[in-house]
């Protein structure tokens, strides 16, 4: 999504190819540069935020609900019996 509190930088599409590392680096997350080809704009690159390398952490959430052993093999039944057909 552009960020359209600020003016856009243009780069030309041959610029942006060749210096593409340059103009990716001078880019704060969410700030945008405008990619032109004889002045007609093609593209609009956008920087994304930084990934977040946290991993899911299943049985902590299991822990937080009550199951019965009875209703989780009633899951697993059902689960086992929609793969087969």
């Amino acid at each position: 999504m552009p960020n359209n509190l600020a003016p856009m930088k243009k780069v030309d599409a041959r610029e942006f190819q060749h210096g593409f590392s340059k103009h990716a680096q001078s880019l704060k997350p969410g700030q945008s540069v405008v990619v032109t080809q004889n002045g007609k704009t093609v593209g609009i690159f956008t920087k994304t935020g930084l990934r977040s390398n946290a991993k899911p952490n299943f049985l902590a959430e299991l822990e937080k609900h009550t199951y019965s052993e009875r209703g989780g093999q009633k899951v697993i039944e059902a689960v086992v019996n929609d793969a087969v057909l």
